[in-house]
């Protein structure tokens, strides 16, 4: 049998043929009726697989969704999991503990900056064309500060967090 392409080409040139009289109404009629039944045949082998296609679609999606929702529920257990253990290392005052293979460290995070009130900090802050604030600008602005400084409606925060190794 052949491919929808070459039934394609076949009809082409049967009425190229046609068209310059080289077969009759008759041999165009009959050609045409065996070549619409196989592309009938294979408009239906298309659309089941275009069915199938549509059915893999679906699925996936399905799955994607369940997946999603496999790793939100993996990644909220982390947190619980070293939120429960921080807590429990600095009510016994451990900042480290070698566990079997791993170390657990409560290490200090990166500082960050704590925006209190973004209308009173000075525009300089703020990148242009819209009025953004620049977090990184105002955070290495705040850790320059010395003793008794401040930027009006920003301050400094260090916050902690359980790393595994």
């Amino acid at each position: 049998m052949s491919s929808l392409y070459e039934l394609t080409g076949q009809i082409a040139s049967l009425k190229l043929l046609f068209e310059e009289g080289e077969i009759d109404e008759q041999t165009l009629a009959d050609t045409m009726e065996s070549l619409d039944a196989d592309i009938e045949l294979k408009a239906e082998g298309y659309a089941k697989i275009i069915a199938n296609f549509d059915g893999d679609i679906l699925l996936a999606k399905s799955e994607i969704n369940r997946l999603s929702t496999f790793k939100q529920i993996a990644e909220n257990n982390i947190i619980r999991l070293k939120n429960n253990l921080m807590e429990s290392m600095i009510a016994q005052g451990k900042q480290k503990i070698k566990a079997g293979t791993f170390t657990v460290t409560i290490a200090k995070n990166a500082p960050s900056v704590n925006v209190i009130d973004e209308d009173t900090i000075p525009k300089k802050y703020f990148n242009i064309p819209l009025p953004i604030l620049s977090k990184k600008d105002l955070l290495a602005d705040l850790k320059a500060l010395k003793e008794g400084e401040a930027i009006p409606g920003a301050e400094l925060k260090q916050g902690e967090s359980l790393r595994i190794k």
